[in-house]
């Protein structure tokens, strides 16, 4: 008789203390079931929540019997937010990776394409057109610049191979594209001039996937 009298006050005093819980306890719970499946959209309603939650005293955060939910979901939120800050963070271009993102090309204009006269030699030159283009519109491009150097050969009079060469720097746009025409030239009489190849000497800038 003694046991059940024992078992019976406790049960009193457990339905006692679960009719103990102020509104703002009880408004809480129910802020707090209402979270649902968490996402990256998710950050709003968290903050609310966890307004109202530390906006009770230290005895009704207590009282708070889902508050495990709230830690649980802000930590997968943060958890979800890193991961797509990652995704999304910026690429810094380099020589090595560059090709990953751009496009590069460079054709000539009928060999000889231009002649000039200074009154004592002809210079002769082939135009090198050069077009980039972003890879992927995935992505933008943000202060990209290129140093690139093209070269080439031609015949001197006594039909000797020479080299030849031009660097430049060409700045591409926000979609990652950009053009020139570039005169590649010798200060000597040649009428026999050929585009041999090209190479990137520099690069800055980065990319940014788009959301």
């Amino acid at each position: 008789m003694k046991r059940i009298v024992v078992v019976f006050l406790a049960l009193i005093l457990t339905v006692s203390l679960s009719g103990c819980k102020s509104d703002a306890v009880k408004d809480v719970e129910k802020k707090i079931d209402s979270i649902g499946v968490v996402s990256l959209s998710s950050l709003e309603i968290l903050e609310e929540v966890e307004r109202a939650y530390n906006g009770l005293s230290e005895k009704e955060k207590q009282q708070v019997e889902n508050v495990n939910v709230l830690t649980n979901a802000r930590q997968q939120y943060d958890f979800l937010k890193k991961e797509d800050d990652e995704r999304y963070k910026p690429i810094p271009l380099t020589i090595s990776n560059v090709n990953d993102y751009l496009d590069i090309s460079i054709s000539t204009r009928n060999g000889n394409a231009e002649r000039k006269y200074d009154g004592s030699y002809y210079y002769v030159g082939i135009y090198a057109d050069v077009n980039i283009k972003g890879a992927s519109p995935n992505f933008n491009y943000n202060n990209v610049s290129l140093t690139i150097k093209i070269t080439g050969f031609c015949f001197d009079f006594l039909n000797d191979i020479l080299d030849i060469e031009k660097e430049f720097t060409i700045k591409c746009g926000k979609g990652g594209n950009a053009s020139e025409s570039v005169l590649l030239t010798t200060d000597f009489v040649s009428n026999r001039q050929s585009f041999d190849g090209f190479e990137i000497t520099a690069v800055s800038g980065e990319v940014v996937p788009v959301r």
